[in-house]
């Protein structure tokens, strides 16, 4: 039996909050189907999301370049963070905003590239932009991004496919650009935001992709290389253990936060998840919850969290108790 951190003061913690995102979080955790249009008001009228929505241009995207296409990133950084605290497509500035990522970032065929061209089409963007368009609300703007992943997406490990059946040819770029995207072991950053994206989905066809991404996490502990040293994910070789701290926000990168929320919520538990929960136990601290370690500020968003040790912080400790159990027991009344 998988022994995890214990979770009740974590809980306690979140539930004696006031802030809108963590109570929407909470709600949806107990019952996904749960109405929660209020809180997500309450949600855009806190004062850093007003404030980020101040700093927005009139065509939608956030950034200083005064070519448009120098503000895709930045503003797909906006984009992702701003759903992750609680807006959807039922939001006017998210919108807009996502108009934008399409107007520039959009190819031919509806798949997100980071140039407006094929050759900036990669595995982590495709799988971020669909999983931004899945939690927004947005799944015609998904659907695009899914197909690209069912006939592109290879699952390798080791140089061996583990996909039942082959993949077609995007053509050079994911092998020769950004460092080999999908050279002869597939990148784990695309390859997770492709299984969560798939998951999601909730697609009869995407369960053996899903299937197959969750096992090559399983094979390496969901952190481990080959020669058992910390897979350095994004980061440098000197620096491999740093992606595991945990982050809010995030940009293309990941953290073992999200790792473990992927395996938890796509299979039943595994002995090879042992030691990823015993590496999120080492950052939990004394009074039960977990700091914010480490953090990718959109440059537009006032109001993010700032790393700390030993500080609680909210959105973390929300992530992990997400990540942990698919289920909390409803608060008491008094």
């Amino acid at each position: 039996m998988l022994a995890i951190p214990s979770l009740d003061r974590a809980i306690a913690y979140l539930e004696s909050l006031e802030d809108p995102t963590i109570k929407m979080r909470l709600i949806l955790l107990r019952d996904p189907e749960a109405d929660v249009a209020e809180t997500r008001k309450r949600v855009a009228a806190q004062p850093g999301v007003t404030e980020a929505f101040v700093a927005q241009r009139p065509d939608g995207s956030w950034g200083d370049h005064e070519r448009a296409a120098n503000r895709l990133l930045p503003t797909l950084w906006m984009v992702k963070t701003l759903g992750e605290l609680g807006l959807d497509k039922n939001h006017r500035g998210w919108n807009r905003a996502v108009a934008f990522l399409v107007e520039q970032g959009h190819i031919d065929d509806g798949v997100f590239s980071i140039r407006s061209s094929r050759d900036g089409v990669l595995s982590c963007y495709v799988g971020l932009a669909a999983l931004i368009y899945l939690r927004g609300g947005l799944s015609d703007l998904a659907h695009p991004q899914l197909d690209w992943i069912r006939r592109y997406q290879e699952i390798k490990a080791g140089g061996r496919d583990r996909r039942d059946g082959p993949v077609d040819e995007w053509g050079p770029h994911l092998r020769t650009k950004y460092g080999g995207c999908m050279a002869k072991t597939t990148c784990l950053v695309g390859l997770l935001r492709a299984g969560r994206a798939l998951a999601l989905s909730g697609n009869d066809w995407a369960q053996p992709l899903v299937a197959a991404i969750r096992e090559a996490y399983l094979e390496r502990r969901a952190m481990y290389a080959s020669d058992e040293r910390i897979v350095p994910l994004a980061v440098s070789s000197k620096k491999s253990d740093s992606w595991l701290k945990p982050t809010f926000p995030t940009d293309w990168r990941i953290d073992l936060i999200e790792v473990i929320g992927f395996l938890t919520e796509t299979g039943p538990a595994d002995p090879r998840m042992q030691d990823a929960f015993d590496k999120i136990a080492e950052f939990q601290l004394p009074d039960g919850t977990w700091p914010l370690r480490r953090s990718y500020r959109p440059a537009f968003l006032p109001g993010v969290e700032r790393p700390s040790t030993h500080r609680p912080s909210p959105m973390i400790t929300m992530r992990v108790v997400e990540a942990l159990t698919m289920q909390v027991p409803a608060q008491q009344e008094d």
